[in-house]
C-alpha cells in the first residue's frame, strides 16, 4: 500500500513522556540497517538530549491494527489500538548483546540523541500490524536533490505544549517557513531558524521541507505531486529576555504553566538533520558493520 507523504510525516512522529521529570517532548522513528540489504535493522527514536535529561524511564504510545491496508471514513484504521510502552533508559540487552539504550551525539553542543526501541516495538510485530513509518537516511537532503533555497515551506510535526489527539494517537502538524537558509550555519553553528511558533513539548520535532501540489525538479521546472525531506530537528527558541537581549534557549520540556518573563519571537532553532548521520556512524562503528 502506498502511504501519502502527508501521512508519513505524522505516522513517523511519537510523543515522549519522561516519567521521573514529568516532561513531554517529541521524537520520530529512525531506522538504521546493517550488513547490506537490511540484513539487520534497528529502530530508534530520535529526539533532543534535554527531553530525557534526568529521566530513568520514558513512555510512548504506538498504534496497532489487524490491517493497515486502508483507512476508514474517519481516516483511521479499523479496530486500531494504542499501546503504551514504558522503556528503562541505560543499558539493555538487544539481540543478545548488552548495549546502551541511549546513544547521544558526542558533541555537547548538538542536542540530539537516539533511543533504541528495537525490542519493545518489535515484540508487537509477531501478532499485529503497526501504524508506524520509520524515517532513515534516505529522507535527508543530499547533493543530488535540487538545491534548497533561502526560504522554503516547512512542516513542523510534534506536540506543542504537550497537545495531541490522544484518542487517535496523532501529533499536531504546523506550517511555517525557513527564516534563515536551511543549509547555512547560523552564527557559525550548525543551526537554522524556522518561522513558526514554538512551545514546550515541541523539542525534537522533525522539520520537513515540503512542496505540494507541485515540486521543483533538480534540473528546473516543476512536476505534479508532493515531496518532503527531513532538513532539521527543532531544539531551541529565540526569545527576548527581561533585559531586552535576544537569546537562544532550549525549548522547555515541561508543559506546566510558568510566569511569562520572556517575549517569544515565534522563531524556532533547528539543528541540521545531517547530525543523524554522525550518530549513525558511531553505531555502525561499534557494531563493525557498514
Amino acid at each position: 500500500m502506498s502511504i501519502p507523504i502527508e501521512n508519513i510525516l505524522t505516522y513517523s512522529v511519537v510523543r515522549i513522556e519522561a516519567n521521573e521529570t514529568q516532561s513531554c517532548g517529541t521524537g520520530f522513528f529512525y531506522k538504521i540497517s546493517f550488513g547490506g540489504q537490511g540484513k539487520l535493522t534497528k529502530l530508534y527514536i530520535a529526539t533532543n538530549k534535554h527531553v530525557i535529561e534526568g529521566a530513568n524511564t520514558i513512555s510512548f504510545v504506538i498504534t496497532t491494527a489487524p490491517s493497515v491496508e486502508g483507512t476508514n471514513r474517519f481516516g483511521q484504521f479499523d479496530d486500531q489500538k494504542h499501546e503504551t510502552i514504558n522503556l528503562p533508559l541505560g543499558k539493555g540487552k538487544h539481540f543478545g548483546v548488552v548495549s546502551d539504550t541511549v546513544i547521544p551525539h558526542p558533541d555537547s553542543e548538538i542536542d540530539l540523541t537516539l533511543i533504541d526501541v528495537t525490542v519493545p516495538v518489535g515484540q508487537y510485530l509477531a501478532t499485529t500490524k503497526l501504524r508506524m513509518v520509520h524515517l532513515d537516511n534516505t529522507w535527508l537532503h543530499t547533493a543530488t536533490d535540487r538545491p534548497l533555497r533561502a526560504i522554503e515551506t516547512v512542516k513542523v510535526v510534534g506536540y506543542p505544549n504537550g497537545l495531541w489527539d490522544a484518542v487517535n494517537n496523532s501529533p499536531i502538524a504546523r506550517t511555517g517557513s525557513t527564516a534563515t537558509h536551511p543549509l547555512a550555519r547560523l552564527d557559525g553553528k550548525s543551526n537554522f531558524l524556522v518561522d513558526a511558533a514554538v512551545f514546550g513539548g515541541s523539542s525534537g520535532s522533525p522539520v520537513f521541507a515540503f512542496e505540494a501540489p507541485m515540486y521543483l525538479l533538480p534540473e528546473g521546472g516543476y512536476a505534479p505531486g508532493t515531496k518532503a525531506s527531513l532538513i532539521g530537528i527543532l531544539w531551541g527558541v529565540v526569545e527576548k529576555n527581561t533585559k531586552g537581549s535576544l537569546v537562544m534557549e532550549k525549548i522547555p520540556a515541561s508543559t506546566e504553566p510558568s510566569p511569562l518573563v520572556k517575549t517569544p519571537l515565534n522563531l524556532g532553532v533547528a539543528m541540521h538533520a545531517a547530525h543523524l548521520l554522525e550518530i549513525e556512524d558511531i553505531i555502525r562503528g561499534a557494531k563493525g558493520t557498514s
